[in-house]
This record gives C-alpha cells, structure tokens and sequence, in this order.
C-alpha cells in the first residue's frame, strides 16, 4: 500500500481515544483511521466527524471473542497499520493488541 496507512484506535467511543482520533484525522496523518470502542453510537458520531475513511470496531477488547474477532481480522487483511493509539484501560487487552498487531 502506498501512502500514510492506517491508524487505529483503540478507546475512540469517549475521552482522549475519541480526541486522538479527532486529531489523527484532522492532521491527515493515515489514510484511514479504524476507531475501536465498546460504544457504536459513540463511534459512528466520532466516523461522520473524521475526514478519512473510517471503520467502526464495536468491541470491548477485555472480551475474548472481541479480541478474537480483532485477531482474526488483522490476520485475514493483513492492514498496512503506521499508527496505533491505544487509549483503552486494561493493561492485559493492551499486550494482546500490540501481539496481535505483530
């Protein structure tokens, strides 16, 4: 893929997760910004905000078969990831994401 690639964040449905995705889009820093969050109405006001193409994540990441779906769906599409923002609280669903994005 040429280009910025993209950013996800994890978090995006409230607080710094949904500004740091607010800023990433704002500054045009990916192509993309995958927005991950355990609130999809959050989210989908966050994606209509946001001046890149966005994907919508509704997932709790302390959840297994939430970090299992996230796990299956890098593998599957293998995404060209340049930024990864991790704004959720839950220092074991931190260590998976960052394996898992290996």
């Amino acid at each position: 893929m040429t280009g910025k690639g993209i950013a996800v964040v994890t978090g995006a449905s409230s607080g710094l997760g949904w500004e740091f995705a607010r800023e990433i889009g704002r500054s045009r820093e990916a192509d993309e910004i995958w927005v991950v969050g355990r609130r999809r109405e959050k989210l989908e006001e966050l994606s209509v905000l946001l001046p890149v193409r966005t994907r919508i994540l509704s997932l709790d990441l302390v959840e297994e078969t939430s970090f299992t779906y996230l796990a299956h769906l890098l593998e599957e599409e293998k995404p060209d990831i340049s930024l990864l923002m991790q704004r959720h609280s839950n220092k074991k669903a931190d260590f998976r994401v960052k394996v898992a994005l290996l």
